[in-house]
């Protein structure tokens, strides 16, 4: 902040410096304004001031809260036209992808770029529609987590316009074979190494019958792949996987506690699950049955949301690095608006990691010593 205003109560210079980023086109009419967490961080104010900031200019009318999404610039305000915009696109801000939009914020504060974001969740032709709009309206680049339905996997047919825009998109977290990757820059997280990595963790701990609850035939690309990884352990390690009823990610959610008991009764001893949500489920599940969780059964998770260190027992989950990500989709992007959309395009793959905690083992806490490091694995493409 300016040293000129060092005599103003904090939050009218909080406020200022908002205002002039305003004004100089930093943050752009509709689009998103830094968390108040990134804002505290970076102005090196209390969050409580910047929230009496940011409420002041909400009741002025110059910025507007949007529930579950943030807070923009009010659409209705005029605005310089900022030289670095970039739209960010993603299915939701439920679960997983605030952690990411929240480290695509601090990059783009750090460069001095502003951000428009966009949620269609499972409205595939509402999300390109945010996209042409966006370009319309001055975004130089696209951070782009392709939406999908419940039941329909993305086709190729419906990402390829992707290709064929005037600015450049870098797809975050998408993996699949109808992923057009020629031509478009990825950042991806290895879904087959994250789970290989949790049953392993798994099997280090004297587990081996292990199960996995799944999808429903109805899961996308990331949790195929997961479940690839799941048996390739199982192989490498000589086991199989138990002969036992199937679980759902649905039928554990909705309390199906007799497939749950038809699993344990065949003598499994841990389970994998492919999303942090559904094995805080699970746990909820066996507590109210009456199960002991590390000592009867073991839980392992995915995603390592937030919440996953406060349940009971603390969870442990594979982490998705999402700020890699985010650095790493930033860093692309940038490259490609520098230049002009020429020269190889690359595929970023970030390795998981296990993060273990009890809900695997009673000494079972840190994060493993083999899966400590992130690695990434760069492949490059010929447009």
């Amino acid at each position: 902040m300016d040293d000129s205003s060092i005599d103003m109560p904090v939050y009218q210079r909080v406020k200022q410096h908002l205002e002039t980023m305003i004004e100089r086109g930093m943050l752009r009419s509709g689009g998103l304004v830094p968390s108040e967490r990134a804002l505290a961080a970076r102005l090196k104010a209390a969050p409580g001031t910047v929230r009496r900031a940011v409420g002041e200019m909400v009741a002025e009318g110059k910025l507007v809260r949007l529930p579950r999404k943030g807070t923009i610039v009010s659409p209705d305000l005029p605005t310089a036209s900022g030289s670095l915009h970039w739209a960010v696109v993603v299915p939701t801000m439920r679960y997983f992808y605030p952690q990411l939009v929240d480290a695509i914020e601090r990059e783009a504060w750090r460069l001095g770029a502003t951000v428009t974001l966009g949620c269609p969740r499972e409205d595939i032709d509402g999300e390109r529609r945010f996209v042409l709009r966006a370009i319309e309206e001055g975004a130089r680049g696209i951070l782009l987590a392709p939406t999908s339905t419940k039941h329909q996997s993305r086709s190729r047919e419906s990402l390829e316009y992707l290709g064929d825009l005037n600015v450049p998109v870098v797809i975050m977290d998408h993996w699949g074979i109808d992923l057009p990757l020629s031509g478009i820059d990825c950042v991806l997280s290895d879904n087959f190494a994250g789970c290989y990595q949790a049953t392993v963790h798994l099997i280090r701990h004297g587990y081996r019958r292990i199960a996995m609850v799944t999808g429903d035939g109805q899961e996308g690309p990331e949790v195929r792949e997961r479940r690839k990884g799941y048996l390739a352990a199982l192989a490498d390690h000589g086991l199989t996987e138990p002969q036992v009823p199937p679980l759902h990610n649905r039928t554990v959610e909705e309390g199906d506690t007799e497939a749950i008991t038809g699993v344990l009764s065949a003598g499994v001893e841990a389970i994998a699950t492919t999303n942090d949500r559904t094995a805080a489920f699970l746990l909820a599940r066996l507590a109210q049955m009456g199960i002991a969780v590390p000592d009867d059964v073991a839980v392992i998770g995915y995603d390592d949301e937030p919440f996953a260190e406060a349940l009971n027992p603390p969870l442990t989950s594979v982490r998705v690095e999402k700020e890699e990500i985010a650095r790493r989709a930033v860093q692309l992007l940038q490259e490609r608006i520098a230049s002009g959309l020429k020269g190889r395009h690359k595929t970023l793959v970030v390795r998981p990691s296990v993060v273990a905690r009890q809900s695997c083992g009673r000494s079972c806490s840190g994060l493993d010593e083999l899966e400590k490091k992130t690695e990434i694995v760069e492949r490059t493409m010929i447009r």
